[in-house]
């Protein structure tokens, strides 16, 4: 059996449109949202920075070469315990990392699963490696090398994709490491005190400029997403829109014509909605449809089903690879559902309360076909039901014969 489609994974992983607008209500001070949206935030930004992150590694590990290289070409006999702790640590520790990181980043299903794991642990390896060589220079009198190591580490918290809360870990372990550093290397406790100072105030305002870019990113995020939800989500009835159901439609129509499954369609019309209307005035009209688009949007609960307002009263259900016994059975239950809700209508010829008339029906993508051709079979459906006396669900009968019981619950309805 084969396992989801690619459609059937982002609409199964897609949090509810409401999640967005709560979580900016709830507010997110630890800079942490509730899931899935936070997996999602997550994605979202190591997509974002991933060319970057590429950049920013190769050169560090390019720049490691080259001084691994000028470490080789110093006078060994002067420093030969130096070297050969150092040598040790790369073998051991740092060059295996930097393996991991680029197989990590190079991969994309790694990359999106383990960055934010492997990475913070390489930048810790990297800057105990490197605090212990600034320490080993700067208790020799080459206080260059401190401010070489405090540039080189405050542009990789920015560089490489981390949040907040990795750099806060980072930052202090750093910033301990190196005092405990210059302490193993004999540094006067002055140097100790104000070095460790210095880079534990500078690791201070990378964590505000770091944590008021994120906020500020997860903000921005936040209200992209609530914008996309409304200009993809009908106003009054909650469910899509005309635009989405169409660009759906097509999508499903192609991915259903590659895995060879079939797709259903709903049309719902309200019978004599313009009689309501006139009667009842148009305040009562929306609240009639919003209470209908409550019905039909429960009635969708699988992941590439969809519910639309495509018209004033008129609405669309498509349901991707159902069976025809499903679709009708579908169509049935909302027939009965809306009766259920008893919204008097006293100017329908059909019934004293607001009833629907529906078309089904379901087609097969071929590469001789195109979406259009399954709406007009079904809006067919849909004057026949109307032309039968309103109230009613037919199946427009083109290459699925439903089962005896199905046809008859759907020629008496």
């Amino acid at each position: 059996m084969s396992g989801p489609t690619k459609l059937q994974r982002v609409a199964e992983n897609a949090p509810d449109h409401r999640v967005w607008s709560s979580q900016i209500e709830r507010g997110f001070r630890w800079l942490r949202f509730q899931s899935p949206l936070e997996h999602h935030y997550r994605h979202h930004h190591l997509k974002s920075v991933r060319k970057r992150v590429v950049i920013c590694l190769i050169s560090m590990i390019a720049f490691s070469v080259w001084m691994a290289a000028n470490n080789r070409s110093t006078d060994a006999a002067d420093a030969e315990s130096v070297v050969t702790l150092m040598d040790q640590l790369s073998t051991y520790l740092q060059r295996p990392m930097s393996g991991l990181l680029l197989i990590t980043l190079f991969i994309k299903p790694l990359y999106f699963r383990f960055w934010l794991q492997v990475a913070p642990i390489g930048l810790a390896i990297s800057g105990v490696f490197g605090g212990l060589s600034a320490a080993e220079s700067v208790t020799q009198g080459n206080l260059h090398a401190f401010v070489t190591m405090l540039t080189g580490f405050l542009g990789l918290y920015m560089l490489v994709g981390l949040l907040f809360w990795n750099v806060a870990a980072v930052g202090m372990i750093i910033t301990v490491s190196y005092g405990l550093s210059l302490t193993h290397h004999g540094a006067p406790l002055e140097l100790i005190r104000f070095e460790t100072s210095v880079l534990g105030v500078v690791t201070v305002v990378a964590l505000v400029f770091a944590y008021t870019l994120e906020h500020s990113q997860r903000l921005g995020f936040l209200q992209r997403r609530i914008m996309q939800v409304l200009s993809s989500v009908d106003s009054l009835t909650g469910l899509k829109n005309r635009r989405v159901f169409d660009e759906e439609l097509e999508s499903l129509w192609k991915q259903g014509h590659r895995d060879s499954n079939p797709l259903g369609l709903l049309l719902v019309d309200v019978d004599h909605f313009k009689a309501f209307n006139d009667r009842y005035g148009h305040q009562a009209g929306d609240r009639c449809l919003a209470r209908i688009g409550e019905v039909l949007g429960d009635s969708v609960r699988r992941p590439l089903d969809i519910a639309a307002r495509v018209g004033g009263e008129e609405f669309a259900l498509l349901f991707y690879a159902a069976t025809p016994e499903h679709v009708v059975a579908a169509g049935k239950q909302i027939e009965k559902e809306i009766r259920a809700l008893e919204i008097p209508h006293a100017d329908s010829d059909n019934a004293s309360t607001v009833t629907v008339s529906i078309g089904a029906g379901q087609i097969q993508p071929r590469p001789n076909r195109s979406p259009e051709s399954l709406v007009k079979q079904v809006d067919q459906a849909l004057y026949q039901a109307k032309a039968q006396g309103r109230g009613r669900l037919v199946w427009f009968e083109s290459e699925h014969q439903l089962g005896n019981e199905v046809v008859a619950a759907v020629r008496g309805s």
